[in-house]
């Protein structure tokens, strides 16, 4: 398994050299032309205005590419646990115990037995261990699963109503995440959950909780000017992300990331896709039978 230093330099050097995340980036996708988001307050008489639900649409394909992450692939709890137990070594450590209890059936040499009791345990214990480790990533990714938010207050004409699969026309009071997209302007307060990776266009005493991502308990100050110099996304200061925590103030911003391809969303698409290690037990018998 990937380490997790490893793994987040790895996002990381993939985020920061996006070309939307770079300081002054321009938005490049939305209808209606570029808008620049690197100095907002600053740009008079340029305005951002709401993405209404006919944009949208077409934005989203249809409301079908949408803010949320991919669930991993399901695989039933008894063919994972197969799997362990049917690995190449391991069928040949199950062959060799089979060949044991033949080997005691016929000549009644009590060592045989031993050897294939022996054998058989070293094999259901070392598989027993791979999945509960497999088990691990696959918990890890059913977490990154809850972490989208329940509403959002969002610039726009109608509100879509999961419950009732319908659209509402309350100018986005109550909108639903896994419809934004990238160009969204929302407007966050002090015990919201972040629904995207989102740039901070204005902020009153805004602080988020990013030990999602860092495992930092501390509130942090962001603020629309970035004034952390680093090569960190996560540590920008104009910058909240996906999964993230609002401790307290409010703040609007511009959606720039959604989904799968925000920060958080890369590290579970490669938490999904690094190999699990072996245990050291499995290493062990490896290297006796090679």
């Amino acid at each position: 398994m990937m380490e997790e230093s490893e793994l987040e330099a790895r996002i990381a050097e993939e985020y920061a050299e996006d070309p939307e995340f770079k300081a002054a980036g321009l938005f490049k996708d939305r209808p209606g032309g570029k808008f620049s988001f690197g100095n907002y307050k600053e740009q008079a008489g340029e305005k951002v205005g709401p993405i209404l639900k006919k944009d949208r649409k077409i934005i989203t394909s249809d409301f079908t590419v949408l803010n949320r992450l991919t669930p991993a692939h399901v695989i039933p709890e008894w063919r994972k646990f197969l799997a362990q137990q049917t690995g190449f070594f391991s069928l040949l450590l199950w062959g060799g115990a089979i060949l044991c209890f033949i080997g005691y059936g016929l000549r009644r040499d009590i060592d045989n037995l031993y050897l294939g009791i022996v054998l058989a345990a070293v094999t259901f214990i070392t598989g027993t261990f791979s999945y509960f480790q497999e088990g691990k990533a696959a918990s890890l990714m059913a977490q990154f699963s809850k972490l989208l938010a329940s509403a959002v207050q969002c610039q726009t004409d109608e509100s879509y109503n999961a419950e009732k699969d319908t659209w509402v026309g309350d100018a986005g009071l109550q909108f639903d995440p896994v419809m934004l997209c990238r160009g969204d302007i929302v407007r966050l307060k002090g015990g919201d959950k972040v629904p995207a990776d989102i740039r901070i266009l204005e902020a009153d005493d805004f602080k988020v909780d990013n030990s999602p991502l860092t495992g930092e308990p501390d509130a942090l100050t962001r603020t629309p000017k970035n004034t952390f110099d680093g090569d960190a996304p996560q540590d920008v200061t104009n910058i909240i992300f996906f999964g993230t925590d609002v401790k307290e103030g409010t703040a609007t911003g511009v959606v720039i990331r959604t989904g799968d391809d925000t920060y958080i969303g890369r590290i579970a698409k490669l938490t999904e896709s690094t190999e699990v290690d072996s245990t050291p037990i499995n290493k062990e018998i490896h290297h006796f039978i090679l």
